[in-house]
């Protein structure tokens, strides 16, 4: 999905601080509805998996300047 660019320009434009609001916010929501489904794990696992992706993905480049020892 991220590769493919299927995410809202909006979203991938969103800085840190927001993006991880984002994703805390995504997280609750899954815990609610994974609740709702009575499949908390599934839902819950899914959408933290996907909302860490997208976080190392949009930033996977930012310390490539520093040199590792």
């Amino acid at each position: 999905m991220i590769e493919r660019k299927w995410l809202p320009e909006k979203f991938m434009d969103l800085r840190l601080l927001h993006l991880c609001v984002a994703s805390i916010g995504l997280i609750f929501l899954a815990i609610v509805v994974g609740i709702l489904v009575k499949q908390p794990i599934v839902v819950v696992g899914t959408v933290t998996i996907f909302c860490s992706s997208v976080l190392s993905w949009k930033y996977r480049n930012k310390f490539d300047h520093i040199k590792r020892g």
